[in-house]
């Protein structure tokens, strides 16, 4: 039983690999590394999205921010390893992810402060799927490898082929956007007075 157990899970991890790559249609070329990190403007709030490595290194997904008109605009394309920094005017944010999960991420920012967002892929029907989990500073103090992975992420920018994907994807991310299923909540006082091992 144990044999049939263990050759059951060596054939299982390449199809479950296999099946995060390919539902989430990964674009390897559609993000650009940048050495410029924004720096915070007075009166302004920053937001990192940031995917620590782990399972399933080989997806991507994108990360989309709603207007006030309803419509989405391109925030950037991810990967485990790398991170996504914005500088915003206070206010409240909604932000829409891809892959087959209908969640939302509302955010309240306060000028001045620094925001932490980390992506996380999860299981739907067997299916990838990816979420927002928002950082306060009780669960970094509880969590100090979150610091670790933050800290290990590369700053990453969209480029053409992002873009491209973005416009394939638009009325996907519309329709989580008009009727999510879930919503995160990143609340004001989450903020970070001091960035994240000055990051």
């Amino acid at each position: 039983m144990i044999g049939f157990l263990r050759t059951l899970l060596v054939l299982m991890v390449p199809f479950l690999c296999f099946l995060i790559s390919s539902c989430t249609e990964r674009y390897v070329n559609s993000n650009s590394p940048t050495s410029y990190v924004p720096q915070l403007a007075p009166g302004q709030a920053q937001l990192t999205f940031f995917w620590p490595t782990g399972l399933g290194d080989d997806v991507t997904t994108l990360v989309a921010l709603a207007n006030n008109d309803g419509q989405l605009n391109l925030v950037g394309t991810i990967s485990p390893g790398e991170r996504i920094v914005q500088n915003l005017n206070p206010g409240k944010y909604t932000y829409v992810i891809g892959g087959l999960a209908d969640q939302l991420l509302e955010a309240s920012l306060e000028a001045n402060k620094h925001y932490y967002v980390r992506i996380e892929a999860q299981w739907i029907d067997l299916l990838s799927g990816f979420t927002f989990v928002p950082i306060s500073p009780q669960m970094l103090s509880s969590h100090p490898d979150l610091q670790i992975g933050l800290m290990a992420c590369s700053i990453v920018v969209p480029n053409a082929d992002g873009e491209n994907w973005f416009a394939k994807e638009y009325k996907s991310l519309k329709e989580k956007l008009d009727h999510p299923s879930q919503i995160f909540v990143l609340k004001a006082t989450d903020g970070f007075n001091v960035p994240i091992g000055g990051l």
